[in-house]
């Protein structure tokens, strides 16, 4: 289950859940998928999301490692 509030995703990646940290990359890496193929640049993907920035340089380099 993957929270939905900013201080949820922060407790529960603090306390190094980590199936909850692979949840929260893989959920935000899919939607930033989806959007670039949607026409979106993946700058303007991770934008728009306003994904939290404990996950931000995970996403990234999840992104990366598929392209």
């Amino acid at each position: 289950m993957i929270a939905t509030r900013e201080g949820d995703r922060n407790y529960y990646y603090d306390k190094g859940i980590a199936d909850e940290r692979e949840v929260f990359v893989r959920y935000y890496a899919d939607r930033v998928r989806s959007r670039i193929g949607s026409g979106m640049t993946r700058e303007a993907a991770v934008e728009s999301l306003s994904m939290p920035n404990f996950v931000l340089d995970q996403v990234l380099a999840e992104l990366d490692s598929t392209d």
